[in-house]
């Protein structure tokens, strides 16, 4: 299965939060690290291994990004970063963070000498000041948090010393970056739908620790208790309600499609994620599924395609596949050849993702040719 799936409490995360309800009061259970709209953590604990210490100073507006030596989608954000930075020289102060080294370094403090070889051999490429957390992980516990722990992230910090933005560093930086320079993003306004979303997702996680536990040993009883938490709350139904398709696809496979039909016409109808998430787990069976409902996943597809104006990768992929398994082989090489295309230009496809989209063009062109007519 491809590996943008395995996380179901991510997808939970990400499918329900997308449209989160603004609750009446707002708990935070757990550290999720540095919120918006509240000041930013202090940068104290961290050693300078290039450029002068960098403190958020007042009245000055500040990008930390936060990233590993080891991490391959981290270096491709060092460009962009870098182009920002001499963009607004004197506007804003850059600072970049090294986090979650390798712990066997981290333990023993070789990380700080092997950083520091790393930038040289790199050719600079952060052309500002440069810090490591320390070997507690004092940073990264204060900034990023215990849950979700996901590098490269960059934050940006107001004039007022508050947490602005935060996010993968070639989202919305720039862009958010530039209307926090000139005084017209809302932080507020930001901080609210944060504060709602992080409510939403600790009700999704309280859930699918259980059920992920459940899932591997006794899908039967992972089925019973996500239908027990719908049962509680409704709206829990739109994030979890693929992990229990998937959990009913092992036990009881007609129930399965059923509900699939459920939710792509109901409550996941315009959920990309969702949907393909549903197509894939019965496309990509791997001979598991005794009656994959091909028609199904066909139409499903169709849908998240649609949804996406027939521009993300991932669900062309997946649609390319549907088409093939229902005989229409050449609308699938014609698909897998878009699919492949927009995936070499995306910056964080794993490299076994895009040897499998390659492998399935590989097969669909050789399918196209042998029903190709003979002159």
């Amino acid at each position: 299965m491809k590996l943008r799936y395995l996380l179901l409490p991510a997808l939970a995360l990400t499918v329900f939060s997308a449209r989160a309800q603004t609750p009446a009061q707002y708990v935070y259970v757990g550290n999720f690290g540095a919120k918006l709209g509240e000041k930013a953590p202090s940068l104290s604990a961290a050693k300078w291994i290039k450029g002068s210490p960098v403190s958020l100073t007042a009245g000055k507006v500040t990008v930390v990004t936060f990233w590993a030596s080891w991490c391959p989608s981290c270096k491709e954000t060092f460009e962009p970063v870098a182009e920002l930075a001499k963009r607004y020289r004197g506007k804003v102060n850059f600072a970049g963070v090294s986090v979650y080294e390798r712990a066997e370094d981290v333990k023993s403090g070789a990380y700080i000498g092997k950083l520091q070889a790393f930038l040289r051999t790199s050719g600079n490429p952060m052309p500002f000041s440069v810090a490591a957390d320390d070997q507690q992980g004092t940073i990264a516990s204060a900034w990023i948090g215990q849950f979700m722990q996901d590098i490269p992230k960059a934050y940006i910090i107001d004039r007022q010393g508050r947490v602005a933005w935060s996010g993968h560093p070639l989202a919305e930086l720039a862009d958010v970056l530039g209307s926090v320079v000139d005084g017209t993003y809302d932080v507020a306004k930001e901080a609210q739908k944060q504060r709602a979303r992080y409510v939403v997702e600790g009700q999704i996680r309280d859930v699918m620790v259980p059920i992920k536990a459940l899932s591997g040993q006794s899908p039967k009883e992972a089925v019973a208790a996500i239908e027990q938490a719908i049962q509680k709350n409704p709206e829990l139904e739109k994030a979890i309600g693929p992990a229990k398709f998937q959990m009913l696809l092992r036990t009881d496979e007609s129930a399965a499609y059923l509900y699939a039909k459920k939710l792509s016409e109901g409550i996941c109808k315009d959920s990309p994620t969702s949907l393909n998430l549903i197509a894939w787990s019965i496309l990509d069976d791997k001979g598991e599924l005794k009656k994959p409902d091909l028609a199904t996943a066909l139409t499903i597809a169709k849908r998240a395609d649609e949804l996406t104006n027939h521009g993300d990768a991932y669900i062309i992929d997946t649609l390319a596949l549907a088409l093939y398994k229902t005989g229409s082989k050449q609308e699938a090489l014609d698909l897998q050849i878009r699919a492949v295309s927009l995936a070499g230009g995306m910056p964080n496809v794993p490299p076994t993702i895009m040897k499998e989209m390659r492998d399935r063009l590989a097969l669909y062109k050789k399918a196209a040719r042998s029903i190709a007519p003979v002159p």
